[in-house]
């Protein structure tokens, strides 16, 4: 899968970890989009056809990804969200899209990788 690491889970081991596993990743902070807003981010995406693994917000917060992603017309692309405290790694995003790509899943979703490291719909 084609993959944007956000600058808020986009380490070179996390990438290098993603390759591995045959993915084509690239990070925020390696294509100038480190510090970029929420809108660029999605702009980016589409146009490169990736999917986008970003840490969420707090809970209560209002997501401004997610807002602005709600207001896509399709196909959108495939946004795997991170909650905040949840321990992650690379593997279990690896996992989380093989499940999420196993369920055909691969745009048009937003998903909490948190779920999908465990189990398929």
């Amino acid at each position: 899968m084609r993959l944007l690491l956000d600058e808020n889970v986009g380490s070179a081991n996390w990438s290098r970890r993603l390759v591995q596993r045959g993915h084509d990743v690239v990070r925020a902070v390696d294509v100038g989009l480190q510090g970029v807003d929420d809108a660029d981010l999605l702009e980016y995406v589409i146009g490169e056809a990736r999917a986008i693994v970003t840490r969420d917000k707090a809970r209560d917060e209002s997501d401004d990804l997610v807002a602005l992603w709600e207001k896509l017309s399709e196909p959108r692309p495939l946004v795997l969200l991170i909650y905040p405290g949840a321990v992650i790694t690379a593997q279990d995003v690896a996992r989380a899209i093989d499940n999420l790509t196993d369920a055909g899943i691969v745009e048009n979703a937003l998903c909490p990788v948190n779920q999908w490291k465990f189990h398929g719909p």
